[in-house]
């Protein structure tokens, strides 16, 4: 753990920040940070410089993370453009990131087989996602079909009573039925 893990959190973001987004040098934000935080020990400029470089090469992980899930969806037959294969890249992303956190941790044990197997459980959860919106789709579809079969077999009713001219319940059918 450097100089830099051992700051406030507040200052610690403020570095986090800065760095990821390229916007100063270690040498100019150690002067932004000594404005920001009068009273506080301000990490040394080599510590800010090895930050940055763990910083760096955490961010290129993660880069070659999100190309390697997105060509995993991509291989399991997915669209990794749509939103269920998008969201099938982040949690592979997501999953893979982890992995390899606990992969550095000296009682790792978890593998790339796995991280591919979490993949292939994740598609499938989309997949009977999706069976269940089409299902529900499907049930509701039915439901709308009953319902206006009724609504027009009670019109039939009404003018064979005498209540509604034949006219007036066509009028009705295409107005508020939708058909006719």
């Amino acid at each position: 753990m450097g100089s830099v893990d051992r700051t406030p959190d507040d200052m610690k973001r403020v570095i986090d920040r800065v760095l990821s987004t390229n916007r100063m040098t270690p040498d100019e934000l150690r002067r932004h940070l000594s404005e920001l935080y009068p009273d506080a020990k301000v990490p040394s400029r080599s510590a800010l410089y090895r930050y940055q470089a763990s910083m760096d090469e955490m961010m290129g992980r993660m880069r070659d993370i999100q190309t390697a899930a997105t060509a995993v969806v991509a291989d399991l037959g997915e669209n990794p453009d749509d939103k269920a294969g998008a969201l099938m890249v982040q949690a592979i992303t997501t999953m893979t990131a982890h992995a390899a956190m606990q992969a550095n941790a000296p009682d790792s044990e978890v593998t790339i087989e796995e991280v591919r197997k979490l993949a292939r459980a994740a598609r499938d959860v989309i997949s009977a996602r999706t069976m269940s919106l089409r299902e529900r789709e499907q049930v509701e579809r039915m439901a709308r079909e009953k319902l206006l079969r009724e609504q027009s077999e009670r019109l039939d009713k009404v003018v064979k009573s005498g209540g509604l001219s034949e006219e007036t319940a066509q009028d009705l059918r295409k107005k508020i039925l939708g058909v006719g």
